[in-house]
């Protein structure tokens, strides 16, 4: 089963697998009620996996980076966004049923994705799904701010949710701007970014710095359209539309 290997590599590269009875201790220690409301507990988030292991009772090394564990989309642990390194695993039967798993999981907050596989079909199909401001394929998520993937580094900063892939530079000039990136890592570890900024009043998508080293070609935008880019430098779509 490909979920069995996956947890088994993810244990070789430093992953601690905790136990049901584990998870539920987790349950307890990283959450608290707020105003009757569950919520992330301020005390364990950011905390490395050695420390968070630690409250409940387990003793690790520093060679452990991540807890890992098997359940079901409904775990809160799963559910909520929690900046903790835990990370569950749900078990699916087919690559559209994971497709639409995730997108729930998202929660339409529309910030970032991330998706290994070797079908490019399938790629394209969870980009449109997800639609995310950042876009991470067969790479490791900071990819997307520039390390592994092309293009300069880059933070978050004025996405849908307040954030989107941005320099200073930018901040400062072009604030009308609103950007976002895909980044693709094949498994030849070569790398292939595309990228696009689109004019908030004029709605135009131009070069986002591939130009100057490739020419003109072909840029796929966060809803999966793809433009190519005009005499202008500007992004078109196949009728014309910037």
């Amino acid at each position: 089963m490909i979920v069995d290997e996956l947890i088994y590599h993810m244990e070789q590269a430093g992953c601690y697998h905790a136990n049901a009875e584990e998870v539920q201790k987790l349950i307890d220690t990283v959450f608290i009620t707020k105003n009757g409301k569950r919520t992330p507990n301020r005390q364990c988030v950011g905390r490395s996996a050695k420390v968070l292991l630690g409250k409940i009772g387990v003793t690790v090394g520093d060679e452990i980076r991540c807890i890992i564990f098997e359940g079901e989309k409904t775990n809160p642990l799963i559910w909520e966004e929690l900046m903790m390194p835990i990370l569950g695993v749900v078990r699916v039967k087919n690559v559209d049923e994971g497709i639409e798993v995730a997108v729930e999981l998202e929660h339409g907050n529309r910030h970032s994705a991330h998706m290994h596989s070797t079908n490019v079909n399938n790629l394209t199909k969870f980009g449109k799904a997800i639609d995310t401001a950042i876009f991470v394929k067969n790479a490791p998520s900071y990819a997307a701010l520039g390390f592994g993937g092309e293009g300069y580094p880059t933070f978050t900063i004025c996405s849908r949710t307040g954030e989107g892939p941005d320099f200073d530079e930018e901040l400062y000039k072009e604030q009308k701007m609103c950007h976002g990136r895909c980044t693709f890592a094949s498994d030849r570890s070569d790398r292939r970014g595309y990228e696009y900024r689109r004019n908030r009043k004029t709605g135009a998508f131009r070069n986002a710095g591939k130009a100057s080293r490739t020419g003109r070609g072909t840029c796929v935008c966060e809803t999966g359209r793809s433009y190519s880019e005009n005499s202008e430098g500007c992004y078109a779509d196949s009728s014309g539309k910037l």
